[in-house]
C-alpha cells in the first residue's frame, strides 16, 4: 500500500483537509447514547442477567502515615446485576449452535435433570438512553481537533450527505422474501436505527463548522472524492496536493488522491491510528489480502469491487443471480495486472464467464430486467464508481473504448 511517512513533501503549504463527515457525525451521536440489552425469559417473565448479585467493589483512597495515599479495593456490601453487552455474549456468534452463557446454562440444567432452553424461549430488546447533545458535540470536536493536530493541518472542509443519490435508482435484484424496496442500493440500512441526536449533530456541524451539504443526488463521499481528484490533477502538474481527504470509506480508495484514514481499532490494546500515514494513490494501484478479505486502492480496487460487490452498500455482481465470486477469486485474477487494459480484460472475462447468456431478474422496484453481461457489468460499475465532478461522464463502456478492450 502507498502509505508514505514523508507525505508532507507532497502537499502545498496551505493544504486543506476534506472530511467525509457523515460517519463522524453518526459516531458522535451514537457515543452520546447508552444501549441497554434486556433478555427476558418468556416462561417466567424475569430478566436474565450475565451476572446476578455481583458484589460492588470500589477503590477507596487511603491516606498513608507519611502524608501520601494509596487506593484499596473495598467491598461496599452492595450488589448489582450485570446485563449482557450484546447478543453474542448471551448465545455466541454462531447462527444455529448455542454458545456462551446459554450453552453453559443448559449444561447446568442438564445436570439438574431439566430440559435445555432455546433462543425462542427468550425475548430480546434494546433500549437506548440518550444523553445530552453537548456530549455528542464534544466528541465530534475532539475527533476533528485530534486529527488536525496529528496531521499538523488546521484548514478544513466538512462534507455531509442528505437523502438518496443517483445510485438508489439503479436496478438491482429484489430480496424476494422481503419485497420492495429491499434489494435497492444501501437497502440494508432501511431497518437500522439511527442515533436520536444525529440530526442535531449534523445541524450543529452545518451551523458551527459551515459543513457543506452534498448536492441533490450525490453522496458525501462522492463530493469528497471530487476534491481528491481535483487535488490529484494539481499534483500531476506541480508535484503537490492541495487537499488531503479524511475518510474511512473504502470507496474513496478507488480514486487517485492523497487520503488519511482515521480509523482506530476499538479492540486493539493501544488506541492508535491503524493507518498512521496518508496514502498517495496514483493510477492503477494495487491489491493485497488481509484477514481473508481483499483490500487495495486505485483502479484495481475499483475493478475488484466490480467482482466482489460491497456488502455495506448492498450491491453484488453475483448475489441472487445463481453464481458465486469472492474475495480470493477477485484477488487472484486482478492482483497481478500491470495495466488498465489487462485489468479491464480480466473483469470482462469474469462477467462473460458468469453470465454468457446475460442476466434476468426482478428489480427492487418491481421492474423486470433483461441485461447482457456488459450491461450488467456497466450497472455494477455505476454502483462502485465515485463521480469526480458534476460533468464526469466516465462509464464502464468509455473505459473499455479508451483502453481498446472488446466488450
Amino acid at each position: 500500500m502507498p502509505a508514505i511517512k514523508d507525505w508532507k513533501k507532497f502537499v502545498e503549504d496551505d493544504v486543506t483537509l476534506v472530511f467525509d463527515f457523515d460517519t463522524p457525525c453518526y459516531n458522535a451521536a451514537a457515543a452520546a447514547e447508552t444501549s441497554v440489552l434486556r433478555i427476558i425469559n418468556k416462561d417466567t417473565g424475569q430478566e436474565v442477567f450475565k451476572e446476578e448479585n455481583k458484589p460492588i467493589i470500589k477503590n477507596i483512597k487511603v491516606e498513608d502515615e507519611d502524608g501520601g495515599f494509596h487506593f484499596e479495593k473495598v467491598d461496599t456490601g452492595e450488589f448489582e446485576n450485570i446485563r449482557f453487552k450484546n447478543v453474542s455474549e448471551f448465545w455466541g456468534r454462531k447462527k444455529k449452535v448455542d454458545g456462551e452463557w446459554l450453552a453453559d446454562h443448559n449444561l447446568n440444567r442438564k445436570v439438574e435433570g431439566k430440559l435445555p432452553l432455546s433462543r425462542d424461549d427468550f425475548t430480546i430488546s434494546t433500549e437506548y438512553q440518550v444523553g445530552d447533545i453537548s456530549h455528542a458535540i464534544h466528541n465530534l470536536k475532539l475527533k476533528v481537533e485530534t486529527i488536525k493536530e496529528y496531521l499538523g493541518v488546521q484548514k478544513a472542509i466538512y462534507i455531509i450527505g442528505e437523502g438518496e443519490n443517483h445510485r438508489h435508482k439503479l436496478p438491482l435484484p429484489i430480496c424476494e422474501d422481503r419485497g420492495s424496496p429491499y434489494g435497492q442500493y444501501k437497502w440494508g440500512r432501511l431497518d437500522t436505527r439511527r442515533p436520536e441526536l444525529l440530526q442535531e449533530v449534523r445541524d450543529w456541524a452545518k451551523r458551527s463548522l459551515k459543513a457543506i451539504v452534498a448536492p441533490d443526488g450525490y453522496e458525501a463521499d462522492e463530493v469528497v472524492t471530487a476534491y481528491g481528484w481535483k487535488s490529484h490533477l494539481h499534483y500531476k502538474k506541480t508535484g503537490k496536493h492541495k487537499y488531503i481527504l479524511v475518510s474511512i470509506d473504502k470507496d474513496a480508495m478507488g480514486t487517485s488522491c492523497l487520503i488519511f484514514n482515521p480509523y482506530i481499532n476499538p479492540s486493539a490494546d493501544k488506541k492508535v491510528w491503524e493507518h498512521p500515514y496518508p496514502y498517495l494513490i496514483d493510477g492503477l494501484g494495487s491489491l493485497y489480502m488481509k484477514n481473508g478479505s481483499v483490500k487495495g486502492e486505485g483502479w484495481l480496487w475499483l475493478f475488484c469491487q466490480m467482482l466482489i460487490g460491497d456488502s455495506s452498500d448492498c450491491y453484488s455482481p453475483t448475489s441472487r443471480l445463481g453464481v458465486t465470486g469472492g474475495d480470493t477469486n477477485a484477488y487472484l485474477k486482478l492482483a497481478g495486472c500491470k495495466t488498465m487494459r489487462e485489468a479491464l480484460s480480466v473483469v470482462c472475462d469474469q462477467y462473460k464467464e458468469w453470465f454468457p447468456e446475460g442476466v434476468k431478474f426482478t428489480s427492487w422496484d418491481g421492474t423486470e430486467q433483461d441485461m447482457t453481461w456488459l450491461e450488467w457489468a456497466s450497472n455494477i460499475f455505476k454502483c462502485a464508481y465515485m463521480l469526480r465532478g458534476k460533468n464526469d461522464q466516465t462509464s464502464f463502456g468509455s473505459l473499455l473504448e479508451r483502453c481498446e478492450v472488446d466488450g
